[in-house]
């Protein structure tokens, strides 16, 4: 499947933190406390939006609404015409147990879909619970579970100036992709990668699933 570049960029940044845990106390531990503050929370709140709006922000998605309330997403979505109960890959699918804003009760983000299941990445969730869990984790979720935010359909990536004509002494260039396409930045500035390939040669390279580089320049 090739991706569109603002779906597979999020997917990447999603699928490396996987593993993360809560140290301490519930909700804390340094890289939870990192997503909490991109959702402008604080240690201790819930964090599974404040997950999905870090993801955002890593991979340079420019729009999302932030925050870490789940509602407030559901209101969003239905004021942008972007609320369904259909998914597609890349969508924020939000976990109802009620019709209406104040029914979403968490959320994370769709890997793959499969017929009546949906693949997702979540923050706050864990093998044991749905919403208050130890991490960042795969999980398996039905259809009728949920609505899904379609961002893509009103979202762009964050807009950039073009590259320096020369490479920065002690800067570094990192490529990250999913799905043969990505983003390169050098500097702090993006750019997109399609059709990414390593191999020896044209004939003997193929389109890698998903990776990330990065290089010192001198």
């Amino acid at each position: 499947m090739t991706l569109p570049l603002p779906t597979a960029a999020l997917l990447l940044v999603a699928s490396k933190e996987v593993g993360t845990r809560e140290v301490g106390p519930n909700n804390h531990g340094p890289r939870v406390e990192e997503y909490l503050r991109a959702g402008g929370a604080a240690p201790g709140d819930p964090w599974c939006m404040a997950f999905v709006t870090w993801a955002m922000q890593q991979a340079g998605i420019a729009g999302w609404p932030g925050g870490s309330y789940c509602p407030s997403i559901y209101t969003w979505a239905l004021e942008h015409s972007c609320l369904h109960a259909i998914p597609q890959v890349g969508d924020v699918m939000l976990l109802m147990d009620a019709p209406g804003p104040q029914g979403c009760y968490h959320t994370g983000i769709v890997e793959s879909v499969d017929g009546d299941w949906v693949h997702t990445i979540e923050g706050n969730t864990g093998a044991q619970s749905v919403d208050d869990g130890d991490g960042v984790w795969r999980r398996i979720r039905t259809v009728s579970q949920g609505m899904f935010v379609h961002w893509q359909a009103v979202l762009l990536p964050a807009t950039k100036p073009p590259f320096p004509s020369t490479p920065i002494p002690g800067r570094f260039i990192e490529a990250w992709w999913h799905d043969g396409n990505g983003s390169l930045k050098i500097d702090g500035v993006l750019q997109p990668l399609s059709g990414v390939k390593i191999g020896h040669g044209e004939a003997d390279a193929g389109p890698w699933e998903g990776g990330y580089i990065r290089i010192g320049l001198r």
